[in-house]
């Protein structure tokens, strides 16, 4: 799936786990998460609004280049933070930012398969494997406000990144 994000507001995804891998939608977007500060309306006319943008502990993943998409319109407030989570990514153009010097991305991982059980949707299983490279890299902090995963047992110590803590 894909989660569009547009005219502003404040959006918080924590240890969440956003996986698009179909090849059935050809020509619908099949990014990850894509996040803009402006609009065009029915009407056509444009409409803008500030937008904070928070990503903190989680996988962002899929089978094109960039799992997470900006489309910033100066001079609207557009912030983020990336923080301690892995996501697909191959370049600003696209992106819309700049994994390696954005003060906004914080000890976050880029490019290693999250080696996932299964990411077919017939029998999808959005775990992790046990040499996943999100296992162990979430921040304990955050992990602390989420303290349990989606079948609820406990990420407080050594957090996987994503909604799933391997054990």
């Amino acid at each position: 799936s894909s989660d569009l994000i547009f005219k502003g507001g404040t959006h918080n995804f924590t240890h969440c786990t956003i996986a698009n891998y179909s090849d059935l939608l050809h020509s619908y977007n099949r990014n990850g998460i894509l996040a803009a500060n402006e609009w065009t309306n029915a009407s056509g006319v444009k409409e803008y609004g500030a937008l904070i943008f928070n990503l903190r502990n989680s996988i962002v993943y899929s089978d094109r280049d960039n799992s997470v998409n900006f489309e910033q319109t100066p001079p609207n407030l557009f912030n983020f933070t990336i923080q301690n989570c892995l996501i697909k990514y191959s370049g600003t153009s696209e992106a819309g930012f700049d994994f390696n010097t954005s003060p906004g991305v914080i000890q976050s991982l880029k490019n290693l398969d999250p080696l996932f059980v299964n990411y077919f949707a017939a029998q999808m299983n959005l775990r992790v494997k046990q040499n996943s490279p999100a296992i162990g890299k979430g921040s304990t902090a955050v992990a602390a406000t989420v303290p349990t995963d989606i079948a609820n047992v406990s990420r407080t110590s050594n957090p996987t990144v994503g909604a799933y803590q391997y054990f």
